[in-house]
């Protein structure tokens, strides 16, 4: 393991070098729900909607280095093209530290292989308590091997129900007063409570 400065975040940060064994896994992980694989050429705040979903689900693996192309009868061949240089994953890694901070909820780490052309980036994302939105402020959900943009109200309402920031239980309901006072429910309740209570 060698350490390299990325000096535009002040950060030290180790290039993990990792044998050719290792290398081939990564090469054949399997896009789902906790992972994804994308080429370098893909823009950075592209990236960030994948990283913005799995912070609003379960979490999840980025690795960026690994291309991807599709052969005849659906068969994808995928291969290790790093960037050049950990100087070279700055721009990526800047715009990602500016949205998601380095630190207990994303990790940021490069892979090195002997064998390999360039440097991997991984991203390990935990599911975040709060909702996390991409650079173009958009709030994303994984589904399976999807980033499902939540832009209406509603589905960001389901997403502050599912992240338990809000609670059915806290959410408060217009009705009126004579609705509650002479419901049955109400009535029914009120028999079973020491002392006795009245409906207002």
């Amino acid at each position: 393991m060698s350490e390299v400065q990325s000096s535009l975040f002040g950060l030290q940060s180790a290039a993990m070098e990792i044998d050719p064994s290792q290398a081939d896994l990564l090469t054949q992980v399997e896009e789902g729900q906790y992972s994804e694989v994308k080429s370098t050429a893909i823009s950075p705040g592209k990236l960030t909607n994948t990283i913005s979903a799995f912070a609003n689900t379960d979490g999840g693996d980025l690795y960026i280095g690994i291309t991807e192309q599709m052969l005849g009868g659906n068969v994808k061949k995928r291969e290790w093209q790093g960037f050049a240089d950990v100087e070279s994953a700055n721009g990526h890694l800047q715009a990602f530290t500016k949205t998601f901070p380095l630190g207990k909820e994303f990790q940021y780490e490069y892979l090195r292989c002997s064998d390999r052309k360039g440097v991997m980036l991984h991203v390990q994302v935990s599911r975040t308590q709060e909702i996390i939105k991409s650079t173009e402020g958009i709030a994303y959900v994984r589904v399976v091997a999807q980033n499902l943009p939540q832009s209406t109200p509603e589905q960001l309402k389901r997403l502050e129900y599912a992240k338990g920031l809000i609670s059915f239980e806290s959410h408060t309901v217009s009705a009126p007063n004579e609705l509650l006072i002479d419901s049955p429910k109400t009535k029914w309740f009120l028999d079973s409570v020491v002392p006795k209570a009245t409906p207002e």
